[in-house]
């Protein structure tokens, strides 16, 4: 019996551990990390989202009909915090305008601002969204 208890404790402290860590390793990750399409980083944080970049391109598009600032990609370029971002962009700057669509919850908006960011930035720069 005591056998019997110390497994059932075991393993319910790994699971309780284990989801710990994975809830951890997107909190941890700063609001501000920038994940490029294509990286292993941005692959991982996909994966934990419940939605997928084809699904937060649907509810981008359903918000452009609606604003109707340009959206010239159904992938997204990168992800910032938790946040999928669809706009316009060149091959070597992004506009960080945009709509921003979160992996997790779903909830779109479109945020402005003046700053652009080179492709490969790891960090947002100060003061990137305009307040309203």
């Amino acid at each position: 019996m005591k056998s019997y208890l110390f497994w059932q404790c075991f393993v319910t402290t790994g699971l309780l551990f284990m989801t710990s860590c994975m809830n951890t390793a997107i909190a941890k990750d700063d609001k501000e990390d920038v994940l490029w399409k294509g990286s292993k980083a941005y692959e991982k944080r996909v994966s934990f989202f419940s939605l997928k970049p084809k699904e937060a391109f649907e509810l981008a598009w359903k918000e452009h009909e609606r604003l109707k600032h340009p959206i010239f990609s159904q992938e997204p370029e990168f992800i910032v915090g938790q946040w999928y971002w669809f706009g316009k962009a060149t091959k070597t700057e992004i506009p960080l305008a945009g709509y921003y669509v979160n992996g997790a919850s779903g909830k779109v908006e479109y945020r402005r601002s003046e700053k652009v960011i080179k492709a490969g930035t790891k960090k947002l720069p100060k003061g990137a969204w305009l307040k309203e």
